[in-house]
């Protein structure tokens, strides 16, 4: 295999801002960077909101944008709904009994530019076979989306986000902004010939280059009829860091929150 780093594939430590608008996105960037900045730091000060091994449930909205409560009240929204992304997204994968709507990822992506350019676009390793899209039951007010991408060698790609009703083309463009993410690490990953680096890299490749195709099939074949059921949040407070005064950083999250970028390396969640 090749020698080139393989961080240059993908990172969980690099920051990412998406958006149509680069104001926006660089906005995006910065308030991730800061966010993940003060899950650093709460870490090393013993914290309690920050004592997990990942940082699930955690978001950031710049104070600039809003007043400091209204800031706070966006934070908490977007960290309860990545908490949410997680558990629902966990707890269907891990358990067949929970169903889900799946349809062809054109059905609900047509009227919405931004998606169907991002779908359009994907930078795969090899051509693009079907892509679908998944809606797991659950009992939340935040729907989870999932894009479930095949490819002619077998191999998976996903991106999902969850978000509230009325707000679906955004909630479709992250979770396709999350899909275009891993499809161009997976391009990486072929093209550089770099052995995977990290969990992350080597489940993302796991499934990507077709081992764990099989897997996904099978579990999109399941046609379950149970709701995922949230329990009470276990966390649910704003973080205090050294730009709290430009940057909210919130964390959600839920009493028994299963992993996500954890666990055996079957298991679809990235």
């Amino acid at each position: 295999m090749g020698t080139r780093d393989a961080d240059e594939i993908i990172s969980e430590d690099v920051v990412t801002g998406f958006s149509s608008d680069p104001h926006v996105a660089f906005l995006k960037v910065v308030s991730e960077a800061v966010e993940l900045e003060a899950y650093r730091r709460g870490k090393v000060g013993n914290n309690v909101l920050c004592m997990t091994n990942r940082s699930d449930g955690l978001a950031a909205f710049p104070t600039t944008l809003r007043r400091n409560a209204s800031a706070r009240s966006e934070a908490r929204l977007r960290a309860y709904g990545e908490a949410c992304e997680r558990f629902v997204w966990a707890s269907w994968w891990d358990n067949a009994r929970i169903g889900a709507v799946i349809s062809p990822a054109a059905d609900v992506s047509r009227p919405f530019q931004t998606v169907r350019a991002l779908l359009d676009g994907l930078p795969t390793p090899y051509r693009v076979r079907c892509i679908s899209v998944v809606f797991p039951y659950a009992a939340t007010r935040q729907r989870l989306v999932i894009f479930m991408c095949e490819m002619e060698n077998g191999g998976f790609l996903s991106g999902g986000a969850c978000g509230l009703p009325g707000q679906e083309e955004e909630t479709l463009t992250r979770a396709a902004a999350e899909l275009f993410r891993h499809a161009l690490a997976a391009k990486r990953l072929v093209e550089m010939k770099a052995e995977p680096s990290g969990f992350y890299q080597e489940r993302l490749s796991f499934f990507a280059l077709g081992s764990g195709g099989s897997i996904v099939k099978r579990r999109l074949s399941s046609r379950g009829e149970e709701k995922v059921a949230l329990p009470p949040l276990a966390m649910d407070d704003e973080i205090p860091h050294a730009y709290s005064d430009v940057v909210c950083v919130y964390r959600c999250l839920f009493e028994n929150q299963p992993p996500f970028v954890d666990g055996a390396m079957e298991r679809f969640c990235l």
